[in-house]
């Protein structure tokens, strides 16, 4: 049994009157408080180094990964590296002394955390990393020929032009000594094929050949539905041979309005030889139908029957008479030409001639009145 000293030297009194100091034994063996305060410290301490060791650890290893990121994508980040250096290199000095050993593990706590808030580079660089992938991604889709007719049909249309024409007609003497001509007129229909290139609530806007619409009277458009409408001459260039008509927007019906689109336009001026090609167009008038091919040749330097020259892609895609103002689409599903079948010849096979689409935007602009 034993009592503390009431003047607070720590020291204890036993039932038998003598006095020990505090933490030894009264038998006189060593003292186990002391040895127990001892461990307990070195516990302390090795705990301590312990932590110090995983923070330097992880302190190093993220700045390591941080430079070997920003030397591979190019990234400069070298700011951050040398905060995250800086950090492990306290955390390192603190470890040296075992005095101020949780000194130490709060600083090295605070240099990690202060490296974790920094993360907000890592993370933008992250965020480019992702943009950039989704642009690798977003490239250009090519697509089939099933799967470009399916598009483009539903922005080709059928172009009817009736005019009215002139006719020279003879009778009388066999030898024509008494012969007697006569002018009469007479009603002609010819057709020809269109793309549709603008869609506003005022008109829907369709691209053709000049010399699919020259001299009409009444223009008719039949959309994929086979349901037909009357068009209207916006402009033309007669040497470019191209002309944009126009049908009434608020005169379709609204399940026609739902199965056409507008064509996708394209640059015919980076289009290559052998790139792929669908033609697609009214020929003969028997209805859309769709050929394929590849770009035989660019510029090519055409003169027509009246004169005027001018350059054209030629494709080996058919272009036969009723394609005239139909659609040159590369794989991607883009208008590069509008076809011309007043330039084929019945003597040769295999050569079609296109209006690069880049040569004649602005034209098509300046009569619309729009960008395209």
């Amino acid at each position: 049994m034993y009592y503390y000293n009431s003047n607070n030297s720590g020291d204890r009194i036993y039932e038998n009157g003598g006095m020990v100091p505090y933490g030894e034994n009264p038998n006189g063996k060593g003292g186990d408080n002391k040895k127990k305060n001892g461990g307990f410290t070195r516990f302390l301490k090795k705990f301590t180094s312990l932590t110090l060791a995983a923070a330097l650890f992880g302190s190093v290893s993220a700045a390591t990964f941080s430079y070997v990121n920003g030397a591979l994508t190019g990234d400069d980040e070298t700011e951050t590296v040398e905060t995250a250096t800086s950090a492990a290199a306290t955390s390192s000095s603190s470890s040296s002394s075992s005095d101020s050993a949780l000194d130490g593990t709060a600083d090295a706590g605070a240099s990690v955390a202060a490296y974790s808030d920094g993360d907000d580079s890592s993370a933008e660089y992250t965020g480019e990393a992702t943009e950039t992938e989704a642009e690798t991604e977003t490239t250009e889709t090519e697509y089939t020929v099933a799967e470009i007719a399916a598009l483009g049909l539903k922005s080709v249309v059928a172009v009817t032009n009736v005019s009215v024409q002139e006719v020279e007609s003879y009778f009388g003497g066999s030898h024509g000594h008494n012969s007697r001509s006569q002018i009469t007129t007479e009603e002609t229909t010819s057709v020809g094929s269109g793309v549709i290139i603008k869609e506003t609530d005022e008109y829907i806007y369709i691209v053709t050949n000049y010399h699919v619409v020259e001299d009409a009277t009444t223009l008719s458009v039949t959309f994929v539905d086979d349901e037909t409408y009357e068009a209207i001459l916006c402009g033309a260039d007669e040497d470019m041979d191209i002309a944009v008509i126009a049908v009434v927007t608020s005169d379709v019906s609204m399940q026609t309005i739902a199965e056409i689109a507008v064509a996708a336009i394209g640059s015919s001026d980076e289009a290559s030889v052998g790139d792929e090609v669908v033609a697609i167009g009214n020929a003969l008038g028997y209805g859309q139908s769709v050929t394929y091919g590849i770009i035989s040749a660019k510029d090519r330097t055409i003169s027509s029957s009246d004169g005027t020259s001018a350059t054209y892609l030629q494709t080996d895609a058919a272009i036969n008479p009723g394609n005239s103002g139909g659609a040159l689409f590369n794989m991607n599903g883009e208008l590069i030409g509008i076809n011309s079948a007043k330039l084929a010849s019945t003597e040769v096979e295999g050569m079609g001639y296109a209006i690069p689409i880049s040569s004649i935007i602005d034209i098509l602009e300046s009569i619309i009145g729009e960008e395209l």
